[in-house]
């Protein structure tokens, strides 16, 4: 089996807001989320949803398929994430044909199940997951550096405005809380059995988030959420071998081989546009 694992340091160039649950007001009408210790945190699934839809955008790119696009592409995917009710009960009942077919006789020769999942799935879905498929890379929460971290949240004031006259409401105003700028938090990753395809759609979308022009995160109008993402590095582990093996139980990942990540995704990447170009 085969892991990759990524890290390097999310540093917020701007405030950010990730705001609480819906009626949390202990503080202010929109408190940022925050642990039992009153340190701002970051949700490993919001990280996750920006990172797959930098994916989304660069699968067309790559020659890939993402069934989250809403424009017409020569990579349109027929994806059952986005197919009928119908079309989705049909793969349910072929999906348990299989199985059936698998326990009754395990020398069976039929398309593997698997196999079968990924033909009817496009390549965001089958990397990032889906209703029918777990994802095969995991974003723990981003752990917060506190030497980062002054232990101050700031207060701003924000007002409704009707979408049809552009001015503000009448008695519609609140206020909401934001982390400053500068705070900083460990960014992880880890992937499993990756194929060249899904490395080089993951290492599209980590790539663009280095380059300072992405924002996590609400109220992104106002200008909040902007970051970048630095240091970032990747190690490629066989766990058949032992000594790697060992380390990983350990935790102590710091043995393994890391190098960064700009050079270890560049061949991936470089392998599908020339795939494109006819190289």
């Amino acid at each position: 089996m085969i892991r990759y694992f990524f890290r390097g340091t999310i540093h917020f160039l701007t405030a950010f807001h990730v705001g609480a649950p819906g009626g949390i007001k202990q503080r202010v009408d929109n408190p940022v989320l925050t642990d039992v210790y009153g340190n701002p945190v970051i949700p490993g699934s919001s990280l996750k949803g920006l990172i797959r839809s930098c994916a989304e955008r660069s699968a067309e790119i790559l020659g890939l398929k993402a069934c989250g696009l809403f424009y017409k592409t020569e990579n349109k995917s027929d994806c059952v994430t986005t197919s009928t009710d119908v079309e989705k009960k049909d793969l349910r009942e072929k999906l348990r044909e299989k199985e059936s077919r698998k326990k009754i006789n395990e020398n069976d020769t039929t398309e593997d199940v698997l196999s079968f999942l990924k033909g009817k799935l496009c390549d965001t879905c089958w990397l990032f997951g889906s209703h029918y498929h777990a994802s095969r890379v995991r974003f723990p929460d981003p752990i917060l550096i506190s030497e980062s971290w002054t232990n101050t949240l700031d207060r701003r004031d924000g007002v409704g405005i009707d979408r049809d006259s552009g001015l503000a409401v009448n008695g519609v105003k609140y206020d909401f809380e934001t982390v400053p700028a500068g705070v900083r938090y460990t960014f992880k990753a880890e992937g499993e059995d990756l194929d060249e395809k899904d490395l080089a759609l993951l290492g599209a979308a980590l790539l663009e988030m280095t380059n300072g022009s992405l924002s996590l995160g609400g109220k992104k109008s106002r200008g909040l959420g902007r970051f970048r993402l630095e240091d970032l590095e990747a190690a490629k582990v066989d766990l058949n071998i032992k000594k790697d093996f060992l380390h990983f139980l350990a935790g102590d990942k710091e043995k393994f081989h890391w190098i960064k990540a700009s050079e270890f995704f560049e061949p991936y990447i470089k392998t599908r546009l020339d795939k494109l170009s006819g190289k």
